[in-house]
């Protein structure tokens, strides 16, 4: 199981999920509570073991710009949030992770193109960072597999959002913080849930 956490804005956070067993860390560069500056996810992603990937998060911005953060920053991956195009991503020059936000009008049918031009689909809830879950059964049930499940997750439940859904993998920002910031007796333990899961 692929387990993310994002929203990372310190060195306890990153140190925390250094030392958990999560496969990537996340950093948002998009507007957000928890974004962070290019020299500052640097600085923080340089504390990162080699087997943990960085992931930074971006959402409608100007490819230069991702392209040179990516840079600075060593990222692993691309996850875009924004109306970006399959054509988008295949400039990135990157693994891009595209994610989508389960609404009444989700875009089943462009799934298919994003996947052509190579990118992971993130299935959320369209309120990023906001604890908020979707409605799981929302999720077609031709829909193509491997994706990454996120919105709403805490350790408590992630289990049960893994069975139901079948996601090959998970991202959690909210559901791993207290108080607002990121809890490293939560980013333990919600990696070791989601890690061990029965399947």
């Amino acid at each position: 199981m692929w387990v993310k956490i994002c929203g990372l804005t310190d060195e306890a956070a990153v140190q925390a999920v250094a030392r958990s067993g999560a496969s990537a860390a996340g950093f948002v560069f998009a507007p957000s509570r928890r974004q962070v500056t290019v020299p500052r996810a640097a600085a923080l992603a340089s504390l990162l073991p080699s087997g943990i990937s960085k992931v930074g998060v971006f959402a409608d911005q100007p490819l230069a710009y991702i392209q040179a953060a990516a840079g600075a920053v060593g990222l692993d991956y691309v996850q875009l949030h924004g109306q970006e195009t399959p054509d988008f991503c295949r400039q990135v020059g990157l693994p891009v992770i595209k994610a989508f936000s389960i609404t009444e009008d989700f875009p089943a049918g462009k799934i298919k193109l994003y996947l052509m031009a190579g990118a992971r689909i993130l299935l959320d809830s369209g309120s990023g960072g906001s604890g908020k879950a979707f409605a799981w059964e929302m999720i077609p049930a031709d829909f193509p597999h491997p994706f990454i499940l996120a919105g709403g997750l805490t350790a408590q439940n992630v289990c049960a959002a893994i069975k139901f859904t079948g996601a090959s993998g998970v991202d959690v920002s909210s559901g791993v913080e207290s108080q607002g910031r990121k809890d490293p007796a939560k980013i333990h333990e919600f990696v070791r849930r989601a890690k061990h899961c029965p399947r």
